[in-house]
C-alpha cells in the first residue's frame, strides 16, 4: 500500500505542477505572440511537469505516509475540477460553433435589397477582395459594424447566393444594385475593391458606377492589397499617357520615355511608394528594357490593369 501510494504521488503531483506552470504563463507569455503562444504554454507545461516530477521522487521517501495520502487526495480533486472546467469549455465552444453554422443555414437572401448610404467623400481604397466561387455558399452584407462586432451578431441587409449551371457555377440570386469591379464567372474572377478593413469586416464597393459600399465578413472573400493584388496581374497601363508617362526612374522629373505607349504590355515587376518598376514587352512579347510608373496618388490609382493575359 506504501508503495503504490508513493506511486500516486509521483504521478499526481507531476500533473499538478504542469497544470499549474500552465495556468501561470497567461501572466508571462506576451499577447502579440499569435500562434506561438500554444507552443509557449506546453513548454511550460513540459517544465512543471519535469519540476513536479523531480521534486515528488525527492519528496516520496522523506515524507510522512498521511502526507502523502492527504496530498493524493487533494491532487486527485484539483485534477478533477480542472477535467471537468475543460470538458465544459469544450463542450461551450462546441455549441457555440454549432449555433453560429445553424444561424447561417437559416439565412435567406432578403426578398428586397435594403438601401445602403453612399460614402460621404472619395478616399483612395485599400486593395482588392476576391470572392471564392463555391455552390451553395452566400456572400452576406452588413450596414457598418461597431468595433468590436461580429459576423454573428449581425443581420444581414442582404447576400448572394450562387448555383451549378451546365457551364460551371452562376450567381442564383443577387442585389439589384450589385456591380462588383470585375465579373467574370467562367475565369473564377468575381472582384470587389476594398474601401477600408475592420477587426472582422471588410468595407467593399458593391457597385463602382456609384460608389456604393457595403460590409462583408473577412472570412468569406480573399483580400489582397494593392500592392499584392498588383503584382499578381498580366499586365498594367497608365490612364493617362501623357500627363503620367514612364520614366527611367521613380521621380516625377525623372526622363520620360516618350517612345513607349498602349501599343506595349508593361508587366510590374517592383513596388516602391507610389512607383512601379515595370518589365516593357512589344507586341512580339519580347522584352525591351524596363521602366518605373506612377501606379496611384493620395486618393485613386492612376493605371487600369489586366487580369488575363
Amino acid at each position: 500500500m506504501i508503495h503504490f501510494q508513493k506511486i500516486v504521488f509521483i504521478l499526481l503531483s507531476s500533473l499538478v505542477f504542469a497544470i499549474l506552470a500552465m495556468m501561470l504563463s497567461r501572466f508571462f507569455i506576451p499577447k502579440d505572440v499569435g500562434l506561438a503562444g500554444g507552443a509557449i504554454v506546453m513548454f511550460y507545461g513540459l517544465f512543471g511537469l519535469v519540476i513536479g516530477l523531480v521534486a515528488s521522487l525527492i519528496g516520496r521517501n522523506r515524507l510522512p505516509i498521511k502526507f502523502l495520502q492527504t496530498s493524493n487526495a487533494i491532487f486527485a480533486l484539483f485534477l478533477l475540477v480542472c477535467g471537468v472546467r475543460i470538458y465544459q469549455h469544450i463542450a461551450s465552444s462546441k455549441a457555440e460553433v454549432k449555433k453560429r453554422q445553424e444561424r447561417y443555414q437559416h439565412l435567406k437572401p432578403t426578398p428586397t435589397a435594403l438601401p445602403i448610404p453612399l460614402p460621404n467623400q472619395a478616399t483612395m481604397s485599400i486593395g482588392m477582395a476576391q470572392v471564392p466561387l463555391q455552390i451553395g455558399q452566400s456572400i452576406y452584407f452588413y450596414h457598418k459594424p461597431q468595433a468590436d462586432q461580429l459576423p454573428e451578431q449581425l443581420s444581414p441587409i442582404d447576400s448572394i447566393t450562387f448555383q451549378a449551371t451546365t457551364n460551371g457555377i452562376d450567381i442564383a440570386t443577387a442585389p439589384p444594385w450589385l456591380v462588383p469591379e470585375r465579373l467574370k464567372l467562367d475565369y473564377q474572377i468575381f472582384h470587389f475593391i476594398v474601401m477600408a478593413q475592420h477587426r472582422s469586416f471588410l468595407e467593399v464597393v458593391v457597385n463602382k458606377t456609384n460608389g456604393q459600399t457595403a460590409w462583408v465578413s473577412k472570412s468569406q472573400l480573399n483580400y489582397q492589397d494593392w500592392s499584392s493584388f498588383l503584382l499578381g496581374v498580366s499586365s498594367i497601363q497608365p490612364l493617362d499617357w501623357d500627363n503620367n508617362p514612364l520614366r527611367t526612374k521613380p521621380l516625377t522629373h525623372a526622363p520620360p520615355l516618350l517612345e513607349i505607349d498602349s501599343q506595349y504590355r508593361l508587366q510590374p515587376l517592383t513596388i516602391e511608394g507610389n512607383w512601379m518598376e515595370v518589365k516593357i514587352l512589344d507586341h512580339q512579347h519580347q522584352a525591351t528594357g524596363k521602366g518605373w510608373l506612377r501606379w496611384c496618388s493620395n486618393t485613386e490609382l492612376l493605371i487600369m490593369y489586366d487580369l488575363l493575359s
